[in-house]
């Protein structure tokens, strides 16, 4: 496991949602972007929290991956942070190449910065090895 899973992991569910894709158009990010990219946009970092062993002897890592939402209008964030929110929670989607056990959400409020409007969705992500 390496955080460019955990950014394919991210990128193929936010991608499979319809609602995001009709409103992002595909411009899906790791960690920044190139300049002049017309809004909305969403943005995603990840970074390694925790390693630990567990009862059994296997591992378990605990990943943070901040999701960045950014639009023209306070009306982009307000559509797909719920969206987003709603996405990550409940059942975790099983992929071959990732055991991810556990995800939790943290949102943020949305912010106003030179005319552009955002939200920060944060997932921790448990991680089996």
């Amino acid at each position: 496991m390496n955080t460019t899973d955990v950014f394919r992991y991210i990128k193929e569910r936010l991608e499979s949602d319809s609602t995001i894709q009709e409103i992002v158009e595909g411009k899906i990010y790791p960690i920044a972007i190139m300049r002049n990219v017309k809004l909305p946009y969403i943005i995603q970092n990840a970074k390694l929290n925790a390693s630990s062993d567990t009862k059994d002897g296997e591992y378990e890592r605990e990943i943070t991956s901040t999701i960045a939402v950014f639009g023209e209008n306070q009306d982009v964030p307000l559509q797909l942070i719920p969206e987003i929110e709603r996405l990550f929670s409940g059942d975790v989607e099983t992929v071959d190449y990732l055991d991810v056990s556990e995800i939790k959400i943290n949102t943020w409020d949305f912010d106003e910065d030179d005319g552009v409007f955002g939200g920060v969705i944060e997932l921790t992500i448990k991680i089996d090895v």
